[in-house]
């Protein structure tokens, strides 16, 4: 992954994996979005990119995990949170509603922004966070996904099984922010699923790809690519 690590200047341009056709670097803009769902059926299926993702997103900008299924290595590079769920989502909130009210004093100018950080949220297993929180905290964690707007700079990418994803199909945040057009699924089964949306069911997509491999989601047009991996021709580093 060193050579797609060299790729990233800023969450414009976030590289994904390389493209199984062409062989080119595949990147995906998170700075134009509030979450970014990376799904799979297992998600053991998801863990490596994860753990990889983690480390190429925090070259650009800070990165902090919220490693809600403990599944990822400990030393995975980046600021790692794994307990104390509320304080998080409380203090998040604060931030978040700080964000909010400086922009609506500067009458909706988003330059009013300019100097909070930007700042990039690895979620693994919303699911299970969201479970370990008071009904306070599950309210506010909701809001902050819905009110969120990019320019807020305040972005989510959330790791998931396809199961765990659809338990907040009906909330507000979900119908606002994943749309189906865009998001990350790896593995086997994309044609199986509703969650992302694709322009045109092929046969192609039927086929088994196995876990080193995904489709990124972009304007429901689905990429076969390679994606990126913590670990070294199979096992881990």
């Amino acid at each position: 992954a060193e050579f797609v690590k060299a790729e990233i200047n800023n969450i414009k341009s976030i590289p994904l994996g390389v493209g199984k056709k062409t062989l080119d670097v595949v990147s995906f803009n998170l700075a134009n979005k509030v979450v970014f769902p990376v799904v799979a059926q297992e998600l053991f299926e998801s863990v490596s990119f994860t753990e990889e993702l983690c480390a190429v997103v925090s070259q650009c900008t800070e990165t902090i995990v919220i490693d809600a299924e403990q599944v990822l290595k400990d030393n995975v590079g980046v600021k790692c949170i794994r307990d104390d769920f509320e304080v998080f989502v409380q203090n998040l909130f604060a931030d978040m509603a700080n964000r909010n009210n400086t922009y609506k004093d500067s009458k909706m100018n988003a330059a009013s922004l300019k100097n909070f950080p930007e700042q990039v949220y690895v979620i693994v297993g919303l699911k299970r966070f969201s479970e370990q929180l008071t009904a306070d905290g599950k309210e506010k964690l909701g809001l902050i996904f819905e009110k969120g707007e990019p320019f807020y700079k305040l972005h989510f990418i959330i790791a998931d099984t396809l199961s765990q994803f659809t338990t907040f199909s009906y909330d507000a945040w979900y119908k606002r922010q994943i749309t189906g057009m865009d998001g990350l699924w790896i593995g086997d089964g994309i044609a199986d699923q509703y969650m992302l949306k694709i322009n045109k069911i092929t046969n192609e997509l039927y086929q088994e790809i196995g876990n080193d491999f995904g489709y990124l989601l972009n304007r429901n047009r689905p990429t076969l690519i390679k994606t990126l991996s913590s670990r070294i021709n199979g096992e881990d580093e």
